[in-house]
């Protein structure tokens, strides 16, 4: 998905990861509101995603959402 959203943009760029992980969060919003019928206790549950992006000897780091125990 970053790699789609860098070649859209003309390259890798924080706007090129800040849109990969807009992207991921909806898309884990739609499971959820899909699941919420038979599993709502899906919407209770922690996630987080973690993303390193090397590109043209730049590092890009970028996180999102939490942990919970």
């Amino acid at each position: 998905m970053i790699l789609d959203f860098a070649s859209l943009l003309g390259g890798m760029s924080e706007a090129a990861l800040r849109l990969a992980f807009d992207a991921a969060e909806r898309e884990f919003a739609a499971c959820v509101a899909a699941a919420w019928s038979t599993d709502p206790h899906l919407a209770t549950v922690g996630s987080c995603a973690l993303a390193g992006v090397v590109s043209e000897g730049r590092l890009y780091i970028a996180n999102l959402g939490d942990s919970r125990l």
